[in-house]
């Protein structure tokens, strides 16, 4: 009867699905959402939920969605966050600088073909990855067909975990707030404008008589040569807003400023969606599945299906 006793027995279930808060190896990032994880957790054993459900949702929760991307109910949004049960594993964040994202995906598919077998078969699907065992019962080819199984994944850190009509209630706002900010900086624009051009015009005043000529053809009728040599002095005439604010007298400094603090103070109001570390189906095919010589990701040999 107790909220503890969910918190108490998912410490359990947490270390058999080696529940972390980061990704491990040298940079160990943190991991700032995974808690919704361990939540939903503690939620499904305080309401009793059935163990064939528990399973399913954190296998393939995703799939019991007609939408990932907008879940219709809070039921949904927890089938979702189940799917954080496939992200626990480690991740090293240092393979896409060293070209090395095969080599993550493979570490990806074996640990959750391992962590699979054994939280949910209660035996070891590891020991056959690489090669056939003269006494074990599993073979090489059994491993590759229980990756087959997760082949279609991919690992989402921003999928808002709300429903649909609160991420609809939040664009709606956000819509709201932009067309506002906009607004404020068209009376930005109207006032910097004065300022732009009386510095473009003392700029063009100091270029060369050639360069001068040059800039009154048509944009179309410039030639790559001169589009390249004019290049700098157009880079000039576009005055910034930055250098512009610098040319404003005192007042309307006042007024720029009191302006740029309205938009900060804008875009503080937007709201954002809740987001979770997920999993969700790559579509409707797969990538095919191989068997890898001596469980070697860079030595694919025969496809084989799920099983």
């Amino acid at each position: 009867a107790h909220p503890e006793y969910g918190v108490r027995q998912a410490r359990r279930w947490l270390d058999v699905v080696r529940y972390a808060d980061s990704n491990g190896f040298e940079r160990d990032e943190f991991r700032p959402t995974m808690w919704r994880f361990r939540d939903y957790v503690v939620r499904s054993l305080n309401a009793d939920k059935p163990f064939d459900q528990f399973v399913i949702e954190q296998l393939a929760g995703d799939e019991l969605l007609e939408n990932p991307q907008r879940p219709e109910t809070e039921a949904d949004v927890d089938r979702l966050i189940a799917t954080g049960f496939l992200r626990l594993g480690p991740y090293d964040s240092t393979g896409e600088i060293f070209q090395e994202n095969a080599k993550n995906r493979d570490e990806l598919m074996s640990d959750l073909v391992s962590t699979t077998g054994a939280v949910f078969l209660g035996q070891t699907l590891s020991c056959c990855q690489c090669h056939d065992h003269k006494y074990d019962p599993l073979s090489q080819a059994d491993h590759f067909r229980m990756r087959a199984f997760f082949a279609g994944v991919t690992p989402k850190n921003d999928l808002a975990v709300v429903v649909a009509s609160v991420q609809d209630e939040i664009a709606a706002h956000n819509k709201s707030v932009e067309a506002n900010v906009a607004a404020v900086k068209d009376q930005i624009a109207v006032l910097l404008s004065p300022v732009k051009k009386k510095i473009a015009d003392e700029r063009h005043s100091k270029f060369e008589p050639k360069i001068v000529e040059l800039l009154k053809t048509k944009e179309a009728d410039r030639d790559d040569a001169t589009k390249q040599k004019l290049k700098p002095f157009l880079q000039q005439l576009n005055v910034s807003d930055d250098d512009a604010a610098k040319g404003l007298a005192e007042d309307l400094k006042r007024r720029h400023d009191e302006l740029t603090r309205q938009i900060g103070d804008l875009e503080k109001t937007k709201r954002s969606a809740a987001t979770a570390y997920v999993m969700i189906d790559s579509g409707t095919d797969a990538p095919p599945t191989h068997i890898f010589e001596a469980g070697d990701y860079r030595s694919p040999r025969d496809v084989v299906e799920a099983g």
